[in-house]
């Protein structure tokens, strides 16, 4: 056998290679069902093989025509994530907009670069990749940008690595929407339906309601009437009686204004389906009294659990311009939360105050806070309240109630946070402006 008879070597890919690169990402987008998990382990394994410095995947916004920061890594990540701008400017703009991807090795020389990012973080991209993320029939999702080279400059092969990678999570991304989609749609039918049950179901409670506050008023009307012709009512006995009619009638206050609020979600969750958007309803808001009405119906609750309530809400200066329904949703899902994860014999508060700071309009704004003695939260799950990754710690709950105090203080221009200690218990504080009037809050 000759030489040119002898097997010819070929190239093996070893470990960093660009084949074993899509291998890593490939794993990464088949380990993830979720968009977040794919965009995060997709960009990780990419930037880790093109040695990048930085990179992030931003992804288009039809609401509002924007370039949202999805998932961000390097050294000024936390500043970047969600933020967003036009999909018109910059270099991001540019490459979503036409489809073509744009190579750079130095940025500041680009002539639409866009340094209001640079400035505000203080991180300078000089070498920057940034690619399409698009579908194989063209529809684009957003970009996929990667910067900074540790060692050397951006190679052809890097290039040709991250635009297969950012078709790749394009494809994924568009599968899991629509995974989404049609799991909502299923949730949306069951939602009708069961809205639809609740609304039946709660014409008798209303109907038994009103029934048997007429029939309390006839019976308490009785006892007095008897008690004066027979004049046998001792101060002991008619202090008895007026203390159960203001029992019963307190108890049947609850009942009507909890199924007036039922009977209120269920149009408004009937006007969601529709595709209808509730508006805020903003009127002057004592809040205070909402804080009052809120402990008035943890209440029986509390006592219940044997858990002491306390409320400390002085009148004076807690009116706002706000949606009193909206307002009282938050605060019942944190007190509701506070009576359930607190210990018998602990403690729940609820706290409004007047303040002033020069981040809200004109400074005034009233802070509500709930304070319990309770189990507390780890600082794990600290970090995932108010967003969609919160998860209930009760076998029936689904987490949504910090998602909707998240809501209404969006929606009203405020703020939420919490501190904990676990084994001390909690503070929740929402803060809501005073006036609402010229800011941008839509009930969208």
């Amino acid at each position: 056998m000759d030489g040119s008879d002898a097997p010819q070597e070929t190239d093996v890919p070893e470990s960093g290679t660009q084949v074993d690169a899509l291998l890593n990402v490939g794993e990464s987008l088949c380990a993830y069902t979720d968009h977040s998990g794919v965009v995060a382990g997709a960009l990780d394994a990419c930037l880790a093989t093109v040695d990048a410095d930085a990179g992030s995947i931003l992804l288009y916004s039809p609401d509002d025509h924007t370039l949202v920061f999805d998932y961000v890594v390097g050294p000024v990540a936390e500043r970047l994530t969600d933020r967003r701008f036009p999909a018109d400017r910059g270099v991001s703009g540019r490459v979503f907009q036409t489809g073509q991807s744009s190579v750079s090795d130095d940025a500041d020389q680009e002539e639409d670069h866009h340094m209001q990012f640079a400035c505000e973080t203080g991180y300078r991209p000089v070498q920057m990749v940034t690619v399409p993320l698009s579908m194989p029939g063209g529809e684009r999702l957003g970009v996929l940008q990667a910067l900074n080279r540790r060692t050397g400059r951006f190679t052809d092969e890097d290039i040709a690595l991250l635009m297969v990678v950012a078709t790749q999570v394009a494809i994924v991304i568009q599968h899991t929407r629509r995974h989404e989609a049609a799991r909502l749609a299923t949730a949306t039918r069951l939602l009708a339906k069961v809205g639809h049950d609740i609304k039946n179901l709660m014409a008798p409670v209303v109907a038994g309601t009103g029934a048997l506050r007429a029939l309390l008023d006839r019976h308490f009307r009785d006892l007095d009437a008897q008690g004066a012709s027979r004049g046998e009512v001792t101060s002991e006995v008619g202090g008895g009686i007026e203390r159960s009619q203001t029992q019963c009638l307190a108890a049947l206050a609850i009942l009507e204004r909890a199924s007036a609020r039922i009977q209120a979600r269920t149009t408004d969750m009937a006007s969601c389906l529709k595709g209808e958007k509730r508006q805020l309803r903003l009127a002057p808001t004592d809040v205070a009294t909402v804080v009052r009405e809120v402990a008035q119906v943890l209440g029986p609750c509390a006592v219940a659990r044997e858990v002491t309530l306390a409320v400390d809400a002085p009148a004076a200066c807690q009116e706002i311009l706000a949606d009193a329904s909206r307002v009282f949703d938050a605060v019942y899902n944190l007190g509701v939360n506070a009576v359930q994860h607190t210990p018998r014999g602990g403690e729940v508060t609820l706290r409004a105050r007047c303040d002033t700071h020069p981040s809200f309009p004109g400074g005034e704004h009233v802070s509500i806070e709930v304070i319990d003695t309770g189990e507390g939260i780890s600082a794990e799950a600290l970090d995932r309240l108010f967003t969609s990754d919160t998860r209930s710690t009760t076998a029936d709950g689904w987490g949504l109630g910090t998602q909707i105090v998240r809501d209404v203080a969006d929606l009203h221009c405020g703020t939420i946070s919490a501190t904990s200690e676990p084994g001390r218990g909690s503070c929740f504080s929402l803060v809501l402006p005073k006036d609402l009037r010229g800011r941008d809050a839509d009930g969208s």
